[in-house]
């Protein structure tokens, strides 16, 4: 009997430690329905957060997000092993929205005499405002119903965030399609601080300082050919320059090329060039504040900078959250946020909430919560992690990126079935990894 005994142990163990190395680990649940501290990551208790749930997770753990829209950023999924990956995705038959966008509300309809308008628009009564605060500024993408609307510039263009070089000194140059972007003069190669353009009917035509408060929008070979966006400090009629400030940008210490490679420019957010339906602009104000958040149950509670707040570690003792910069850290359970910027958004909406409506009507629209700004900055940030996958995530609307992944020591990263779409930088970015998979379907990934 013992020896029946022993060989009935010796097999388990065995069998244990196989079923170990296959990597068979535990499921958990997030739903937004749930609760990160009653909760225990079962379906029937799910956690509330993905963020908690990761936190929770050790190699061939999965864990299943149920639908919904979960507003959260900096998502880092820890490492698995070569045969016990981690995984996060979705609960089958259902599709989390991870969502970097905030909805505004407030509108007010303009007038001639708004503060950033000033009497430069007549078609004013078309334009809608509103105050919006993020941590990130300027906006980068404007959301309308989901779908991106185009910053006020000229020449216009079809789409949106992204913008597509275009000019008639372009080796591309296609006279079907409609001109992106107005070259240079040869008088302006070398300069630091403006462009010359004497072609007829171009913006150096106005009046002088008709452009200041814009934004000068430059194709710059001497910056890597990136578009580098400057604010004009001024314009002159006679001279037919368009003058820019280039301190803080990756245009500063460098100069204007015509002679190797042709630069060429557009004018974008001035109320001049805010004209059509689908538009939108911005005026940046002096306002900000601070926020501070304690980390105490599923929801985060937040203090303005001055509140004075009671510690939760120390219910005895009250702290006041006056911080002087973005990174101090002053209270013992939480952190500082981040500074919050002000500024005013003007919309001109599409023609599809406009066409029949009184002002009321649209602003009422407005107010409902279509108009929405990225307010997050990435998605699933993983830095120094292998092993992982994320799938079935539909991610939109963060400052930055959806999904992006630096530094992985080895390999095995794989991102499956995910819609990434709508973000103002890159939709998925990978960086210094030895082996990545990516499965996507066919949708736009921006």
């Amino acid at each position: 009997m013992k020896i029946a005994q022993d060989k009935f142990l010796r097999c388990l163990i065995i069998f244990l430690l196989t079923i170990s190395a296959w990597g068979w680990g535990a499921d958990f649940y997030v739903a937004t329905s749930g609760d990160n501290k009653a909760g225990d990551g079962s379906l029937e208790n799910p956690w509330r957060t993905i963020a908690h749930g990761l936190s929770k997770l050790k190699p061939g753990d999965t864990l299943f997000v149920r639908g919904g829209v979960y507003e959260e950023e900096s998502l880092s999924v820890p490492s698995g092993t070569a045969g016990s990956p981690v995984t996060v995705k979705a609960y089958p038959g259902e599709i989390p929205i991870l969502c970097g966008a905030a909805a505004l509300t407030g509108w007010q309809q303009c007038t001639d005499t708004d503060d950033w308008l000033d009497g430069k628009n007549a078609d004013y009564a078309n334009i809608f405002r509103v105050r919006a605060e993020s941590r990130y500024f300027p906006p980068r993408l404007v959301l309308e119903n989901d779908e991106q609307i185009h910053l006020a510039r000229y020449p216009k263009q079809e789409l949106a965030f992204v913008e597509r070089v275009h000019h008639e000194e372009a080796s591309s140059y296609d006279p079907a399609d409609p001109i992106t972007f107005l070259t240079i003069d040869p008088a302006s190669d070398g300069a630091t601080d403006h462009i010359i353009d004497t072609k007829a009917g171009r913006p150096t035509e106005k009046p002088d300082d008709f452009w200041i408060g814009g934004t000068i929008r430059l194709h710059s070979h001497a910056a890597g050919s990136w578009v580098v966006p400057m604010p004009i400090t001024g314009n002159s009629q006679s001279e037919s320059k368009i003058f820019f400030d280039s301190t803080g940008t990756s245009m500063e210490g460098k100069t204007v090329v015509h002679s190797a490679n042709k630069d060429s420019y557009a004018i974008a957010n001035h109320p001049h060039v805010l004209s059509s339906p689908g538009e939108y602009g911005y005026a940046e104000t002096t306002e900000y504040h601070d926020e501070f958040r304690f980390y105490d149950g599923p929801n985060e509670t937040q203090y303005q900078v001055g509140d004075i707040v009671r510690d939760p570690e120390n219910p005895d003792q009250l702290r006041i959250a006056l911080l002087s910069n973005a990174w101090t850290r002053d209270l013992t359970s939480g952190r500082h946020w981040g500074r919050y910027y002000v500024y005013h958004l003007y919309v001109w909406p599409s023609e599809s909430i406009t066409s029949g409506k009184t002002t009321q009507q649209i602003i009422d629209a407005l107010d409902s919560g279509i108009i929405r700004v990225p307010v997050l900055n990435t998605g699933f940030y993983v830095t120094y992690k292998e092993h992982f996958v994320i799938d079935g995530f539909h991610i939109r609307g963060f400052y930055e990126r959806g999904i992006q992944t630096r530094y992985a020591p080895s390999n095995g990263i794989a991102v499956r079935n995910c819609v990434v779409e709508d973000c103002g930088n890159t939709g998925i970015a990978v960086s210094a990894v030895s082996y990545t998979h990516l499965t996507l379907p066919t949708k736009r990934i921006v």
